[in-house]
């Protein structure tokens, strides 16, 4: 069980989760779920994914850039999951895992030109 009582003492993760459970038959169903279905689920709403070898050729970075802003601009959740690397490709996230995105930033170099492109995530498990 992942979902815990908030600080404020609320217990409507914990029912959420409980919920989602018995939709996917137990909480072994749950478990390396995508973030694209666990949206779909929680607001019956359609959702799309994309594997990051789509963008290899086409666009590349620019493109998921732009998808994050267009996101972002409609208010839309944005979920992204890590895949069972272990330590193959270090990032510094957890493997197996599902981060909400909170959204993106572009910097501004001291020169005016563009700075570097940045995605502001959550772990949902974190403390921070």
């Amino acid at each position: 069980m992942a979902a815990k009582a908030s600080p404020a003492g609320a217990w409507w993760t914990v029912l959420l989760e409980k919920a989602a459970a018995k939709l996917y038959a137990n909480y072994e169903g749950l478990n390396g779920g995508d973030p694209a279905g666990a949206l779909r689920t929680l607001t019956g709403m359609p959702t799309s994914g994309w594997n990051m070898n789509e963008f290899k050729d086409k666009g590349g970075d620019d493109r998921l850039w732009e998808i994050i802003m267009k996101c972002e601009k409609n208010n839309w959740p944005m979920a992204t999951a890590t895949h069972p690397w272990g330590d193959k490709f270090p990032t510094y996230l957890m493997p197996s895992h599902a981060y909400t995105i909170l959204g993106g930033k572009q910097l501004i170099n001291a020169d005016g030109s563009e700075g570097p492109k940045l995605v502001k995530i959550r772990n949902p498990h974190g403390n921070s």
